[in-house]
């Protein structure tokens, strides 16, 4: 069955979205590839509304009729896309907004669809109290005269002291349907305004004076590991391109016990907000029952490098390799292929071996095949 509707009759409240809401509604996470909605409303009418059109595209959706929504499965950890519908005129709009705050629902995984039918002047001032970060998708639906327009809402870490920003996303209208701006959502927040984030590095020693550069200089420096160093340039080239600053700080652990009135450490810091990042963390099992730094699990990753060849200087020389081959270089390779081919033929024939020509046939296609993979090979690295 590929839709269902639940219902929790809790509440007497009332309120409805307009016809032209669960047109938007279904576009939208139709367009987004969500398949699971949660529709916030008190009104039965609606729900099966949507239910209907959603089913058209194979969309589950689940109508909560509840007056406190904050033990919802719509506001949960998942690992999927769940796609969360409401309107400013909800009753509890605001307290579930402030839920999803504080248990971390605002996340890339629950995509909000807001609609204001009323153009409210407070949905701002809410948003601007709630812990947004750059990742968050929330989209809200503002009615105009000629139907609606859409804005991206979201924060590069309102925690760091980011504030609110509220770009146009897109348009819908009776005539022209849903038009939703192209591109990465990350994309458009590549620049994150110098926006300051809390960096910790462990630094063996209490220096007299603590300087960050030290961490991007060439040569080793005293009480720095050089992973640290190393990956402290790498955070640097990082900043420069997204323009985001670090306010820096040190302690001389990395590993606590979780515990605030312990001394400083990395793991504490981290876990306890009081930094944002790190370059370097040593990271034990046992640190799993705290927190999940990658959400969900993962047995090995694998990556391969890619290597750019410049095209002046020597790499104007090395890129003669990789143009495509001429005619009298595909004359000279079949021609070797050939040579390689006969010379398996014959030794197969002075061996006596039987059906020779398949022999060699295969033997030149087998070795063509192996070469293949070891160039792929080299290219991966696995970790376990």
């Amino acid at each position: 069955m590929r839709f269902q509707i639940v219902l929790l009759y809790l509440a007497k409240f009332s309120f409805a979205f307009s016809q032209e809401s669960v047109k938007i509604a279904v576009s939208y996470f139709r367009e987004r590839n969500v398949k699971t909605v949660c529709l916030l409303s008190d009104s039965n009418h609606i729900g099966i509304q949507l239910a209907k059109e959603a089913n058209k595209d194979s969309i589950t959706v689940l109508q909560y009729i509840n007056n406190d929504t904050t033990q919802s499965s719509c506001q949960r950890q998942v690992y999927t896309h769940t796609g969360i519908v409401l309107n400013t005129d909800y009753p509890t709009f605001q307290d579930v907004l402030v839920n999803a705050s504080k248990k971390n629902i605002f996340d890339s995984n629950h995509i909000w669809l807001i609609f204001d039918e009323n153009n409210s002047t407070e949905i701002n001032t809410i948003f601007s109290i709630l812990n947004l970060s750059v990742n968050v998708d929330v989209t809200i639906a503002q009615r105009m005269d000629s139907g609606y327009t859409l804005y991206d809402i979201f924060n590069f870490g309102r925690i760091q002291g980011g504030n609110l920003q509220k770009e146009i996303t897109g348009h819908w209208s009776q005539e022209t349907g849903l038009i939703l701006k192209k591109g990465f959502k990350y994309t458009r927040r590549f620049d994150f305004q110098r926006l300051a984030l809390r960096l910790m590095i462990v630094y063996q020693g209490k220096p007299e004076e603590f300087r960050p550069e030290i961490i991007l200089e060439r040569e080793v420096a005293p009480g720095i590991s050089m992973v640290t160093q190393t990956s402290g340039m790498i955070l640097n080239e990082l900043a420069s391109i997204h323009n985001i600053n670090f306010n820096y700080s040190i302690c001389d652990r990395w590993v606590g016990d979780y515990k605030r009135e312990s001394p400083n450490a990395v793991t504490n810091s981290l876990y306890f907000k009081e930094i944002d990042v790190t370059p370097t963390l040593r990271f034990l099992p046992s640190h799993l029952d705290y927190y999940d730094v990658i959400h969900q699990y993962v047995t090995y990753a694998e990556g391969k490098y890619f290597y750019r060849i410049p095209t002046t200087g020597v790499g104007k020389f090395e890129n003669q390799f990789l143009t495509p081959f001429t005619r009298d270089v595909w004359f000279t390779v079949i021609g070797v292929i050939t040579l390689c081919g006969i010379g398996l033929l014959l030794s197969a024939k002075l061996e006596n071996r039987p059906k020779s020509g398949h022999y060699a046939f295969f033997s030149v296609v087998a070795l063509s095949c192996q070469q293949f993979f070891e160039d792929i090979d080299d290219g991966v690295v696995t970790v376990l």
